[in-house]
């Protein structure tokens, strides 16, 4: 079965763009997940998750 993807458009730099995702994603920062996220190359999830535990993304910001 496929998961029901959800459609967003986005402008950057005046280009209306679309983007289509899950409407809930699976995203963590516990130490397993980080794992988890390295043995499968996810190096975008790593990146996101060290900013947060770094707090660099301020909460309700992201």
């Amino acid at each position: 079965m496929h998961a029901m993807l959800e459609r967003k458009t986005v402008v950057v730099d005046g280009e209306s763009l679309e983007m289509w995702a899950p409407p809930v994603s699976d995203f963590s920062c516990l130490p397993d997940d980080l794992r988890t996220y390295m043995t499968r190359g996810r190096w975008d999830l790593v990146f996101n998750a060290l900013c947060y535990l770094a707090d660099a993304v301020p909460e309700g910001r992201a």
